[in-house]
């Protein structure tokens, strides 16, 4: 005596695509769009030390995947990134013009307020590309 279940071929293979779905491309693509946001943001008051912002470290734990982007001493040398940094934290400025100990803050935080600009829309094109992909397993 046998048991045939007419359909089960077909739901296996849609439930191995839906196991394989990997989320490294749809994460490769935000990080691609969040570099030039970041880039962007700080081009707008340093030119030459925007241009070494990139993935700094990419992270792979099997289920999980994470691109670290930004700055990093491993890639480039502090000394050519500094004043992005100088930016972000504030400064003392000692100059000739200034009678008293000042605190210079014109870009203060810029990279927590460029990353903050574009969360939302990076959380939605994460799930964009996702669906998509379930979609395309779903098939």
């Amino acid at each position: 005596m046998s048991l045939e279940i007419k359909g089960i071929n077909s739901l296996i293979n849609k439930l191995n695509k839906l196991s394989n779905i990997s989320a490294k491309n749809a994460i490769d693509d935000v990080a691609n769009a969040v570099e030039k946001q970041i880039k962007a943001s700080a081009s707008s008051f340093s030119q030459n030390e925007a241009s070494y912002i990139a993935k700094c470290e990419v992270r792979d734990y099997g289920n999980s995947y994470f691109i670290d982007i930004g700055l990093k001493n491993d890639k480039v040398p502090f000394n050519l990134w500094c004043g992005l940094w100088y930016q972000n934290w504030g400064y003392f400025n000692y100059g000739w013009n200034f009678t008293g100990q000042y605190y210079i803050k014109p870009h203060q935080l810029w990279f927590n307020e460029a990353i903050n600009s574009i969360e939302g829309q990076t959380l939605n094109k994460i799930k964009n590309n996702l669906r998509e992909e379930i979609k395309k397993a779903m098939e």
